[in-house]
């Protein structure tokens, strides 16, 4: 194994790489044979004759190396290698950054609990107030030191706990002197103050700003400024408008609410006048809402949560450690990074193998398809990262799609390294094209049921037909393959009622008992909340008997929890509850199913993401769980650990739960829904949150309806399947709009058919085939699974 050299320290892997630099971790020894482990962040060749950037990086290692705080990365060294290469040499943190925390929640669709978000922005604030306080070490004088760029990509987290802050490379120092140009903004647009979007004076009160909204993103789990544009970004900051953060917390921690606003005033004289201010007022709230609280606790939060990737990089750092490094491992300057990618702040573009773009249609693989970066600045045309954001994801899911589906004609417009450039009105054009309606035929489909990118559909003798996602066995393919496209399972029993999850699955099939049929529940994939039912297992490949002494009538599956009503009509829940989805109150999780109230009574139940609903015998709702976007529909945006009386003057006979939102119709035949409304999926009009049963709709009727994350559709008594909601990937309509603020009919179903809504899609059966419309993983195949 080759190792690059640089000065005493030795690069062992790459982290991390932007536009202008690149982050390895490295090793280096001391007396004794001592290693340790350190973080070099190294400029790119092509930046290292740039005079104002080599002059930012300095200032970076000047600045950074006088501060020696437990809050911040500290900086042990900076130099120059032989061909001219920057670098600087920091602590090594073994964690993540705050926005890959951020992400990978949001991928789950889960967030920070309130005490790890207070604790972070405590730590946070401390380092800074350590920094704005920091005097020059050589004279004595203040440094006056702004960081001007607070912002989760900015605050590292590590797995023991510890947060600290990074990157002081736009800092301002009084002392140093101001070098920006007149005009010229530094930072991420969306967590500048309004004195530095106005190119105002600024002081340490600016990054009290920045954190302010960090946690006012943290804990309503959506951005406060991002627009659509950065002009629309800095006007919003310069009006200064912060909607209500009391509507996604909990009323008791109003405190919070209270502290976040004060840091997000206009006027900088009524935010906190230091990081240690706030520093205590975090900590007053800590001590009165979470006295018990410490650090470990949060380290144990984050090395569950991110079980395996803290396993992975904690036995790579443990080889490392155990390597022989001697002049006999490494090459000096083998590694050329001007040829590496980078996903930050970046465009991927697609070149064939020999350098050159292809324009014709071919027959190509992927494995003849080099994805190469190219700097944002070199985009000029594409301004926000939103757009930037959405056009990684579009671009490469057309080209694996188009890729599979024999060739696909790569937009013409290139620049001067002959990189294709894709623009917005290109890649909508190839978004319509590939994702309009799709068509296969399929006989007697008689219930459908999906969820993400992963579904079923049941046929009328009774066989199931899955694809999507197979990670955690949640399809019970038994296949090699992490994803699958339509495939008979054909170890399935037949189904009285199917549901899938997103790692999990649940079914109701008609078993001989005592020569008696006996409705026995099943589930099967992952297991780790216990959300399988089954104590004994950690991933349930194949269907395993739940509960084995009662017959279950209805069966939802929520996210990491599964409720079930039994024959004798009580609603049982297990699996994970820390938002009180089972509705047990204090029992935070339960790995066999526990009986929710033994007083009622119900005919059918539904789970969300992390709340549950279920209609009691008298037609009347009943909502426990999470609720922060008002999905519970109570009028309140917190969680209910008890059973909720929904909406007590209406009767329902249906209700189904999607992440973050709610829909039910009433005996009468009407649609009402509630709760996160971001892209009009409760059918309103509008985009705004509704936290109680509003009616979709006064003259329309409707006799099912389903949601979906982002949209939601319902079948009207003869047939119409009306939909609302997100249309980005046309999951609703071949109209090129975002989302669909209104019920409209969407295709005519007949009185035989289901539909299902995956995130991007909506399928739907017609007598003699399958329709669906947005992205999907159904292929036409309905071959068996194949075996291992």
């Amino acid at each position: 194994m080759k190792f690059q050299k640089l000065g005493k320290y030795t690069l062992l892997e790459q982290m991390a790489a932007g536009g202008m630099a690149e982050i390895h971790l490295a090793i280096g020894s001391g007396a004794e044979g001592v290693h340790k482990f350190f973080a070099i962040k190294k400029i790119l060749t092509a930046y290292s004759e740039n005079d104002d950037f080599i002059s930012m990086f300095k200032e970076e290692a000047k600045i950074a190396s006088q501060l020696n705080h437990s809050n911040i990365v500290n900086i042990f060294d900076f130099g120059v290698d032989k061909i001219s290469q920057f670098y600087i040499v920091m602590e090594f943190v073994h964690g993540k950054n705050l926005k890959q925390i951020i992400q990978a929640l949001g991928n789950e669709n889960r967030k920070l609990p309130i005490e790890f978000i207070a604790y972070i922005i405590r730590e946070v604030a401390s380092g800074l107030d350590y920094a704005h306080n920091a005097r020059d070490i050589y004279n004595g004088q203040p440094l006056n030191i702004i960081h001007r760029d607070v912002s989760p990509q900015n605050i590292m987290v590590s797995y023991n706990g510890e947060v600290k802050v990074i990157d002081f490379g736009i800092a301002k120092s009084t002392n140093k002197g101001e070098t920006t140009s007149s005009g010229t903004l530094k930072g991420k647009f969306g967590y500048m103050s309004p004195e530095q979007v106005k190119s105002d004076t600024m002081d340490h009160r600016t990054d009290i700003f920045s954190l302010g909204v960090i946690t006012w993103e943290l804990v309503a789990n959506r951005r406060l400024f991002a627009s659509e544009t950065e002009i629309e970004t800095l006007n919003k900051i310069k009006q200064g408008f912060v909607p209500d953060l009391g509507l996604h917390v909990d009323p008791k921690y109003h405190e919070l609410v209270q502290i976040v606003n004060r840091c997000l005033s206009n006027d900088k004289n009524e935010r906190y006048q230091s990081g240690q201010d706030l520093s205590n007022a975090i900590s007053t709230f800590l001590n009165i809402h979470f006295p018990e609280f410490n650090k470990h606790i949060f380290s144990d939060y984050l090395k569950n949560t991110f079980y395996h990737s803290f396993e992975k990089s904690q036995d790579k750092l443990i080889k490392f450690s155990q390597l022989k490094i001697n002049s006999e491992d490494f090459s000096e300057f083998s590694y050329h990074p001007e040829n590496e990618s980078s996903v930050n702040q970046s465009v991927i573009v697609a070149t064939q193998n020999d350098g050159k773009t292809s324009n014709s249609r071919t027959s190509t693989s992927l494995k003849s398809i080099n994805f190469k970066v190219q700097d944002l600045s070199e985009f000029k045309e594409l301004e926000t990262k939103k757009d930037l954001k959405w056009i990684y994801g579009a671009f490469v899911a057309i080209v694996l799609l188009m890729v599979y589906f024999v060739g696909y004609e790569m937009p013409k417009n290139r620049n001067k390294n002959n990189a294709v450039i894709v623009s917005n009105s290109e890649i909508a054009k190839s978004k319509l094209n590939l994702f309009k309606n799709f068509e296969m035929p399929f006989e007697n489909i008689t219930a459908m049921t999906a969820i993400g990118n992963q579904g079923c559909i049941q046929t009328s003798d009774r066989k199931t037909f899955c694809w999507g996602d197979n990670r955690f066995h949640q399809l019970g393919a038994n296949t090699s393959r992490d994803y699958v496209q339509l495939l008979e399972i054909n170890t399935f029993p037949k189904w009285e009622s199917l549901q899938v999850g997103l790692f999990h699955s649940c079914g109701i099939t008609i078993v001989k008992k005592d020569d008696q049929d006996w409705r026995a529940l099943k589930c099967w994939g992952d297991n780790s909340y216990g959300q399988i039912g089954d104590p004994t297992q950690q991933n349930v490949p194949t269907p395993t008997t739940v509960d084995p002494n009662n017959q279950y009538k209805s069966i939802s599956v929520g996210l990491y929890h599964t409720c079930g009503i039994s024959m004798d009509g009580l609603a049982k829940c297990w699996g994970r509850g820390d938002f009180v989805q089972l509705g047990l109150g204090h029992i935070k999780s339960s790995k066999v199913p526990l009986t929710v109230d033994p007083n009622i009574k119900f005919k059918s139940i539904s789970s969300g993401a992390y709340h549950t609903c279920g209609i009691k015998e008298d037609d009347t709702l009943r909502c426990w769980g999470r609720s922060d976007f008002g999905q519970l529909g109570t009028g309140q945006a917190h969680y209910q650990g008890t059973i909720q009386n929904i909406d007590p003057n209406t009767r329902y006979k249906q209700v189904s739960l999607g992440d973050f939102h709610s829909c039910g119709i009433t005996v009468d035949g009407q649609v009402k829904c509630w709760g996160k409304n971001d892209f009009s999926q409760i059918g309103l009009g509008h985009q705004e949150p509704t936290l109680k049963p509003t009616l979709v709709s006064k003259t329309l009727k409707f006799k099912k309806v389903k949601v979906g994350k982002y949209h939601t559709c319902a079948e009207s008594p003869n047939n119409d399947l009306y939909c609302w909601g997100r249309n980005n990937y046309f999951q609703l309509s071949s109209k090129e709009v975002a989302l669909i603020a209104n019920p409209e009919i969407t295709t005519k179903l007949n009185p035989n058919s289901d539909f299902m809504l995956g995130e991007f899609s909506t399928c739907f059966s017609h007598p003699s085939k399958l329709g669906c419309r947005g992205y999907h993983w159904i292929q036409n195949t309905r071959a068996p699974a194949e075996s291992n």
